[in-house]
């Protein structure tokens, strides 16, 4: 591959900034601030895309970093580049919504489809991990990373068994740690214990509603559900009955109440026959004494014996003849005065005989009503007698039934209370039966569960032990891979140290790409060496890897501001070597001049840009 072109649209600090760059060896100058770190990471977001992550690292991520400086909008950028003969234009944009990636060969006109939006599937091994770690060298950043080396493993383990680099050594690790992690994170042993738990406590609440049960049932035992609605019906018939009862004798008594009423209602008084002294309210009113006659019968004493009246009259008419006689010889004042009186003596003396035979007349027949009350009274009070008898025994009776109705009421009231404990009980065992069925189920629902659980731990022990030695077999195998591509890694690099600083010197890398230096007598850890020799030696190791990874490939090598702790004799040394011996096209950016010098002394071709025009 040979980028020939880049346009940055809009990227970084660049508006519309347009370079060409050679085939072989080119030189990108610039000063501080200039943008050549923008330039490297241009080129790899062309490649790659521009990551964007999230939460607090979303401010320093590549995409906020390189965001344009103007029309913020607009953020895309183009790159023309060769490969296996054939040019190639690659459009991205990489604004946040309009994020899009299109290839396209000049050649035929026809768009390359990018399913993944990088350069993967166009160049074998061409991923953003390998670049950062082989061809792509930004500023500080020479060492590999730790991962970088199950990458290695996967390449040689690949190309050794199927001949490929398709297949990944450390994805499929990766995937089987994840299913080791899933199933041990999915274990049921937690859902197990809890089964158990749960198992304990079902048995425990079946023997409690067991225990529950035969009490209910012996405290039924004590009960005869036949006895106890033979017993409440008699008493609610008794009852019935002595409601009844109650209820005749209630209403006799209320016939004799009346019947008493109506013979104590007061008799009409005697009217006297006319010309009897006195009016009727003279009369005493009826009913017995206390000495047990009646007053009604008594005569009355106020009025003046009938002989008294006769003999005025017999005096009224003798004195009447004796002044016939000698009225001749009287005065006559004296005699009108002895006229008058014997005319009041007949006239009160004939006025008192009429008046007694009325009197002696009313008397005797007043005489015989009342001889008639009287014995009517007698009657009537013997009747009241008997009726006051009948009614004591009434309510004595009455009585006797109320007393029996109380004890009929408390005798159903108990009957009552039985039916209810019974029916209460009955309901209480009811439920408990419905509990322990229902505790039964889930007791079996929890066995099975619980069965199913075992079975399913089983298979994952089984599963985990297939991961678990699925994952040893391949770190094995990466283990003894490594003896495929760490010596001649190895190898490699210190061919390139040797001829970089023309020193022998045998380096040797184990599987975590971790580099030590054989002494003949040990083997020294290479943080002991320079920092100039230090850089020297990864980019000797990031060439090896990557005539690893990509094979027979050219690949574009990118450095930026690598050089910085090479002396001049080194950077004279890694120049001339690139300039004869790397086939690839070699893009350095640096802000010294040093490189176009030695260059130049060495008479060597190179394109050169200056970021700073």
């Amino acid at each position: 591959m040979i980028i020939k072109e880049l346009w940055l649209t809009h990227f970084g600090k660049f508006h519309d900034f347009h370079m060409e760059l050679g085939p072989s060896m080119n030189i990108i100058s610039g000063g501080n601030e200039a943008g050549k770190s923008t330039v490297y990471h241009f080129i790899e977001a062309m490649f790659f895309g521009a990551r964007r992550l999230r939460g607090r690292a979303a401010s320093s991520d590549m995409y906020s970093r390189f965001q344009p400086w103007e029309g913020k909008n607009s953020y895309e950028g183009t790159m023309i580049f060769e490969h296996q003969g054939m040019t190639y234009r690659l459009y991205r944009n990489f604004y946040k919504t309009e994020v899009s990636v299109t290839l396209v060969c000049l050649d035929t006109n026809k768009v390359i489809p990018l399913p993944d939006g990088t350069l993967e599937n166009f160049i074998e091994n061409f991923t953003e991990e390998n670049f950062e770690n082989t061809i792509g060298v930004a500023q500080t950043q020479s060492r590999l990373s730790r991962s970088f080396a199950r990458t290695l493993q996967t390449q040689a383990a690949n190309m050794a068994m199927t001949g490929s680099s398709r297949l990944r050594l450390d994805s499929a690790l990766e995937c089987l740690e994840r299913e080791r992690r899933r199933l041990r994170r999915g274990s049921a042993d937690g859902e197990l214990e809890a089964l158990g738990k749960k198992e304990t406590y079902c048995r425990q609440e079946l023997e409690e509603n067991r225990q529950r049960l035969e009490m209910l049932d012996g405290e039924l035992e004590k009960f005869s559900e036949e006895d106890l609605k033979r017993k409440f019906e008699s008493s609610e018939k008794g009852l019935e009955s002595c409601q009844m009862a109650i209820g005749a004798l209630s209403e006799k008594l209320s016939q004799h109440a009346a019947q008493a009423g109506r013979n104590r209602a007061p008799l009409s008084p005697r009217q006297p026959p006319l010309g009897s002294h006195g009016s009727s309210t003279d009369r005493p009113s009826y009913g017995l004494t206390s000495h047990g006659h009646d007053p009604r019968l008594e005569k009355t004493g106020s009025r003046l014996p009938a002989w008294l009246y006769g003999v005025l009259l017999v005096a009224g008419i003798l004195t009447g003849v004796i002044l016939a006689g000698i009225h001749e010889h009287i005065p006559l004042p004296a005699l009108r005065l002895f006229l008058v009186l014997t005319a009041f003596l007949m006239v009160c003396g004939l006025l008192g005989f009429v008046r007694g035979i009325f009197e002696q007349r009313r008397e005797l027949s007043g005489r015989a009503f009342d001889e008639e009350r009287h014995r009517s009274i007698r009657e009537s009070d013997g009747e009241e007698e008997s009726h006051g008898r009948e009614a004591a025994g009434l309510q004595m009776e009455l009585a006797r039934m109320e007393e029996k109705k109380r004890a009929l009421e408390q005798r159903h009231k108990i009957c009552l209370q039985a039916l209810e404990q019974y029916r209460q009980i009955r309901e209480r065992r009811a439920w408990e039966q419905e509990q322990y069925s229902r505790i039964s189920n889930t007791l079996e629902d929890v066995i099975e569960e619980d069965q199913r659980l075992r079975d399913k731990i089983r298979e994952e022990k089984k599963e985990e032990l297939c991961v678990d030695t699925a994952r040893k077999i391949l770190e094995e195998l990466a283990g003894e891979i490594h003896e495929s591509f760490g010596k001649p890694l190895a190898d490699r690099a210190s061919e390139l140290m040797n001829r970089i600083t023309g020193e022998e010197r045998q380096f040797i890398i184990n599987e975590k790409l971790e580099m030590m230096v054989d002494n003949s007598q040990d083997f020294v850890p290479v943080s002991r060496l320079s920092e100039g020799a230090l850089e020297q030696l990864y980019l000797a190791v990031r060439l090896g890897a990557a005539k690893l990874l990509f094979k027979d490939a050219t690949v574009p090598l990118i450095l930026d501001d690598t050089f910085a702790y090479y002396d001049d004799q080194r950077l004279r040394t890694v120049l001339s070597w690139f300039a004869s011996e790397y086939k690839g096209q070699v893009i350095v950016l640096t802000c010294q001049h040093r490189e176009c010098d030695i260059l130049d002394g060495l008479n060597e071709d190179y394109n050169y840009v200056n970021l700073e025009r």
